[in-house]
């Protein structure tokens, strides 16, 4: 069986589990808009948040499906990162982190415990070995 991956951005995915009945996806909204880095990640970040209150309003979501969302500051920093996704992991019973602007130090320290939680990482650094699942059953890049 051979997998490719693809670079689908997050909204793009399928929001509803197989066989199952979903009214909303949580998607953690864990940016920086402070520190030296917030001139990136303040833009993303609200682009990203407005995109999701705008598919909501305009569409009623995705597929039916309303996204939700909480923001949590990381200041770039590994710590906070982590911080925020111990805060936000059981959030919404299918969750996804993701990583789209590729928080390296952050996704490093996530990997593990990504697994551990078997909650779908999407990484946005271009991890080779995060491109076959055996390796990385829950990290996609």
């Amino acid at each position: 069986m051979k997998r490719t991956t693809s670079q689908w951005p997050l909204w793009r995915l399928p929001l509803r589990p197989a066989g199952g009945c979903q009214n909303e996806q949580f998607v953690p909204a864990n940016f920086y808009w402070v520190g030296p880095y917030a001139p990136g990640g303040s833009g993303f970040g609200g682009g990203m948040i407005d995109y999701f209150a705008m598919l909501n309003e305009r569409d009623k979501g995705i597929n039916g499906v309303r996204i939700t969302w909480e923001k949590c500051e990381t200041e770039y920093r590994n710590d906070r990162g982590v911080e925020c996704y111990e805060r936000s992991k059981n959030k919404g019973p299918h969750r996804r982190e993701r990583d789209p602007s590729a928080f390296h130090g952050i996704t490093y320290s996530l990997i593990e415990k990504a697994t551990a939680d078997k909650i779908l990482y999407l990484a946005g650094l271009r991890r080779t070995d995060a491109a076959d699942g055996r390796v990385f059953p829950y990290i996609f890049r």
